[in-house]
Parts: C-alpha cells; sequence; structure tokens
C-alpha cells in the first residue's frame, strides 16, 4: 500500500498472478477508481537453463504423474529469436550446432519464433534405442543417425510457459511441433511407471524420467517434482587422474573416478574397461593438459598401482553394477566423455525411493512412430495390459 499524504489519498495497486495488468485503486473521500495500468511484459531469454530430475531408486505407478524413457543423449535447449533463428544450445549454453549439423539443419526449418523447446539429442543403433557411446563415436565418425526428441516448450511466440503445468505445456507442444526428419516429439504413458521401467531395462536402455502432472518448468533447479529412475546404474564422474597400463594393453590402465559430496571431491572407484584402442590414446591425450603431482581427492585411493594425477576438469559417463559398503564402484564400464557437463556440477546421486502403490504391468511398445529406424515394436509382458503412449 503506498499513502499520498499531501492529498489525503490512498492508492493500492492490485494484481492477480496471471494477470496482465495492475489496477491502481485510488481512495478520497470514500470514493474509488480503478485505473488500469499495464504490467511490463517479461523479455525474451537469449537461453534458458533446463530444470533438473532428482533420482529415484525405484519405479512407482501413481495416477497424478506421466512417465517418459530416459534418452541417454546430450540435453538441448533451443532458442528461436523473434526473426526465426534456432540457436542450439547444451545445458550449460554451449552452441551444439557444430557438433551436430543434421540436427541443427532440422531445427533450422521449423517455423517458430520467439519460442523455446527443451529435449535431447540422441544417436540410435540398427534397432531405433538411444546409445550415448554412438553419439561420442558421432563426432569422429558420423555413422549413425541423430535426432532431437523434444518434450518440453518453455516460451511460445513471445509468451512464458514456464508457469504453466507440464500437461498444459504438452499440449501447446503438441500443436507446434509436427514430427520431422531428424526432429521428433517425446511420447509419455500416464498413471504407470512400471511397466514403462521394466521395458527399458529390457531394451537396454536408460530407464524412465517421472514428472508431476501439475509440475511447473523451474529453469536451472533440481526437483523431486521430477525424478529420473535408472534401469541401468550409471552416472557421471570426475576424473581425477589414471593408473599406468599392464601387459599388453596400451597408454593407460584406469581412470580415477569422483563425485563431489557436501562440497569435496571424493574418490569412488575406476574404470577400465569400455575403451578402444583408439579412445586410451584419445583419453591420455585428452588429459595430458590437466597433469599435476597434487592428488584431487579429500580420500586418496589406496592401491598400489602408481597413479598419474590430474587436475579435476573432466567429466565422465559410467555404467557400473553397484556401490560398495566402502562406497566403491564395482564392474565399471567407462561410456565416453560429457564434454557439456562441468566438473564441480557432478554431485553423488543420493537415490530417493518414493512410496507408491503397484497397479500391474502392461505391453505395447512405441517408442517412436514414424521415425526412421524406431519403428512400433510389442513385447510380451506379464498380465498384458495395453500400454498407450501419448503425445497431450
Amino acid at each position: 500500500m503506498h499513502q499520498d499524504w499531501s492529498y489525503n489519498t490512498f492508492s493500492v495497486w492490485l494484481t492477480a498472478p496471471d494477470a496482465d495488468e495492475f489496477r491502481k485503486v485510488d481512495c478520497q473521500h470514500n470514493c474509488f477508481s480503478l485505473v488500469p495500468f499495464p504490467m511490463p511484459k517479461k523479455i525474451f531469454p537469449d537461453f534458458v537453463p533446463p530444470m533438473m530430475a532428482e533420482s529415484a531408486k525405484n519405479p512407482f505407478d501413481a495416477p497424478d504423474w506421466i512417465f517418459e524413457i530416459k534418452l541417454d543423449g546430450y540435453r538441448a535447449i533451443t532458442v528461436f529469436d523473434a526473426a526465426g533463428k534456432a540457436h542450439l544450445w547444451s545445458r550449460n549454453g554451449l552452441a551444439l550446432e557444430a557438433k551436430f549439423p543434421a540436427v541443427a539443419t532440422a531445427v533450422s526449418r521449423l517455423k517458430l519464433r520467439s519460442t523455446i523447446l527443451d529435449g535431447e539429442v540422441v544417436a540410435v543403433d540398427d534397432n531405433g534405442i538411444p546409445r550415448f557411446q554412438l553419439l561420442q563415436r558421432f563426432q569422429k565418425q558420423p555413422t549413425a543417425p541423430t535426432l532431437y526428441y523434444v518434450f518440453d516448450v518453455l516460451w511460445y511466440n513471445g509468451d512464458d510457459l514456464t508457469g504453466h503445468s507440464i500437461l498444459e505445456r504438452r499440449k501447446v507442444l503438441e500443436r507446434i511441433l509436427k514430427p520431422r526428419e531428424a526432429v521428433q516429439l517425446g511420447s509419455y504413458v500416464e498413471d504407470k511407471g512400471k511397466a514403462l521401467f521394466n521395458l527399458t531395462k529390457e531394451k537396454g536402455m536408460e530407464g524412465i524420467i517421472a514428472k508431476r502432472k501439475d509440475s511447473i518448468y523451474r529453469p536451472g533447479k533440481r526437483t523431486s517434482d521430477w525424478l529420473k529412475i535408472k534401469a541401468r546404474l550409471q552416472q557421471e564422474f570426475v576424473v581425477g587422474g589414471f593408473t599406468a597400463p599392464k601387459g599388453s594393453r596400451k597408454y593407460l590402465g584406469a581412470v580415477v573416478l569422483g563425485a563431489y559430496t557436501n562440497g569435496e571431491l571424493r574418490h569412488y572407484g575406476y574404470a577400465g574397461s569400455g575403451f578402444s584402442e583408439k579412445g586410451l590414446k584419445d583419453a591420455v591425450d585428452k588429459m595430458k593438459p590437466l597433469l599435476t603431482e597434487k592428488c584431487p581427492f579429500v580420500n586418496p585411493p589406496n592401491i598400489k598401482e602408481k597413479i598419474q594425477w590430474v587436475r579435476p576438469k573432466l567429466v565422465c559417463e559410467v555404467e557400473y553394477a553397484e556401490l560398495t559398503a566402502d562406497d566403491q564402484l564395482r564392474q565399471t564400464t567407462f561410456l565416453g566423455w560429457r564434454d557439456d557437463k562441468k566438473a564441480k556440477k557432478c554431485f553423488w546421486n543420493s537415490h530417493r525411493s518414493p512410496k507408491r502403490t503397484a497397479t500391474g504391468a502392461y505391453i505395447l511398445y512405441s517408442f517412436a512412430p514414424n521415425a526412421r529406424g524406431l519403428e512400433t515394436s510389442t513385447t510380451p509382458m506379464p498380465r498384458a495390459e495395453r500400454l498407450t503412449f501419448r503425445n497431450t
């Protein structure tokens, strides 16, 4: 409330959360008048940092959630400026057009203006399954098709949609984006996540993403409104060093892995499998500029092998079987470098286990209808019940 003492007038500006204007209410001698006062329109941003999901350990079924397949690729924000020119950005605001020219060309043909899309760039194998390793190889030898799966719209035609629910945003997305070569509209299922999780596990995919139906978009935030549930235990780790090769192996034995916990970089194990011979050489070349005499971990590894330390700047993706009681990874496989991730943002994931009631299993897997190499397939499951993928 604002008080104007010179005129003995009280003025109040009123607005509702979604109002397009303020209203100034003047009170003098018990008389009120409403004077429209336009609200300043939000400025269209050059980039929006993506909303992120917290980790959950177990899949669940719930009527107030939707479930999507977790895509194993590069998160990508596409910004269409007022002239309709598309800019493809990584989650950290790095330009992706040069990395993925086919995707960049495809999105440039979308007739959108002052619009921001959120999605994932993936490379798919012969069965249409996204594989991160294929995406890594694509940089040097583009042998697998790359696709951009769009699963959210943050701004449309100059209007900020982040305050609307995911289902409302998905309705807009379905209306404005029609699937085409290299650009696909991500699907989802309602209510039931367990069977979708089991199916992704059977297909060797990464897992699922659960999203509350009423969740708004929180740029740059990691929130429990979205949960990632991995069928394969897989995570990004900071590389803090490497061991010497043994026997006939060349260049290195294993990379030394860590992640940030409570602000400290802690050692969690090693990854030696998953490298080709060329990949081993490339890894050493990548780490050479970062060589140091200082161990970067607060809990240095206790092994006989000599370790060459590197400054903790590089991030890699690793698959593993489990974390032991003494906080060491078992059965690790190096999947690839994550140039789109910052080391300081590489935290050890503490898995959450939401309590939900199981509601049964179902069938029919339709990963990407109408997309090249991603035809509909059907997989029998216990107590067969039809699984309907939705775009709205």
